[in-house]
């Protein structure tokens, strides 16, 4: 049986999931099925909007991608965090960074990413589908769903999020870790003649709001406290808790539906050492969950997708997950744990800590920041090893 005549069932319909598909479709993969727990995808699309990072950006030229997602974002050219003021203490120029990749960074509503995706896929998709199990009998991978229904494939991918059903059923249970934060996230309905073109992260106390601009009219936001935080959250509970950041977050905050706002607590895990096990294979958050910090999860998702795709175009079965695995996991590992290093910096709680902390990090000298980035956003070094 050729490569591309292999069944393929892909376990998630996010983001990863979603880029897998259309990546193995254009490379000539026909047999694709997409198996998604939820009957909807607007409670996770609704109220969050997403950064599309140049790394991200390059997979999606490569896709034939990056000017319809251009014209429906909003191009960043500035990464700022400041204090509770919006005193920039760190600013990451973004310019040079397009200029040397020839793509833009974009933010853009996640649910208008997400329908992008989907427009431009053609493979079967089954909602409501929550795995229970994937059994390997006679050399035949099975996944058994809640519904007592039951579908077979040759291989099968893992796209399902940082809670995988397929890891836990399939791979060594992994411990969660918890970030002790939690985080808010939200779509306001504004419009400002400032932020055009750059995302602020303000940090304070114990806590920090992130935001940026997706489209003339919104703005999409996220904030995170140190738990254990247990108070319902409303609207007034949440300018109450940013009352001492600077009036423009009050704003954004206020022109929020509160129905929208999402509420997760933040947690990852130990990256896995090995993404893939008879045939079935893990991307994304199911292999090397992350926190939020680097804005990157996404991003390393979809990295994982085009990867993947482009191993299983060369090599056949568990030698392409081995190809995938090598050139993927020392920069999604280093991600994470660069992104639990940045939480926790963000997040101090101590005022003289806070002092030394800002201090630093407006003495860094950016060629710092630019080297650390270059490495996030490179993807280059992949080219090489295909």
């Amino acid at each position: 049986m050729k490569n591309n005549e292999i069944s393929i069932g892909i376990v998630g319909k996010g983001i990863g999931g979603l880029t897998l598909a259309l990546a193995l479709e254009q490379s000539g993969y026909k047999n694709i099925k997409l198996y998604e727990q939820s009957d909807t995808i607007e409670q996770s699309t609704k109220g969050a909007g997403i950064m599309l990072a140049c790394n991200a950006m390059q997979i999606m030229k490569k896709l034939g991608l990056h000017e319809e997602l251009t014209s429906e974002g909003n191009i960043l050219k500035r990464m700022n965090i400041t204090n509770e003021n919006l005193k920039v203490l760190s600013c990451i120029n973004m310019e040079p960074f397009s200029t040397l990749y020839n793509v833009n960074m974009v933010a853009i509503h996640r649910e208008k990413l997400y329908h992008i995706l989907n427009s431009k896929i053609k493979c079967e998709e089954f909602l409501g589908k929550r795995l229970e199990k994937i059994n390997l009998v006679s050399d035949q991978l099975s996944m058994i769903f809640k519904d007592s229904t039951e579908s077979n494939a040759d291989i099968i991918i893992g796209a399902d999020g940082i809670h995988s059903q397929v890891r836990n059923s399939y791979f060594s249970e992994v411990e969660m870790l918890d970030a002790g934060q939690l985080c808010w996230r939200g779509i306001a309905n504004i419009e400002m003649s400032k932020y055009t073109d750059e995302l602020n992260e303000l940090w304070g106390k114990g806590k920090r709001f992130g935001f940026v601009k997706i489209n003339s009219h919104q703005i999409y936001w996220y904030a995170l406290v140190n738990t254990p935080y247990n108070d319902p959250i409303t609207l007034s509970r949440l300018t109450y808790i940013f009352k001492d950041f600077h009036p423009d977050v009050l704003d954004i905050i206020n022109s929020t539906e509160e129905r929208t706002i999402i509420t997760r607590k933040i947690y990852d895990f130990k990256t896995l050492h090995k993404w893939y096990k008879s045939r079935v294979c893990l991307v994304g958050d199911a292999a090397h969950a992350m926190t939020p910090n680097l804005g990157q999860g996404a991003c390393q998702a979809i990295e994982d997708a085009y990867i993947l795709s482009e191993s299983l175009k060369r090599y056949d079965g568990e030698q392409a997950f081995a190809k995938f695995n090598e050139i993927r996991r020392d920069k999604a590992s280093w991600i994470v744990e660069r992104s639990r290093k940045i939480g926790n910096m963000s997040q101090l709680n101590h005022t003289i800590g806070i002092w030394l902390r800002n201090t630093i990090m407006s003495a860094i000298p950016s060629n710092f920041a630019y080297r650390d980035t270059k490495k996030m956003l490179d993807i280059y070094q992949y080219e090489s090893i295909l």
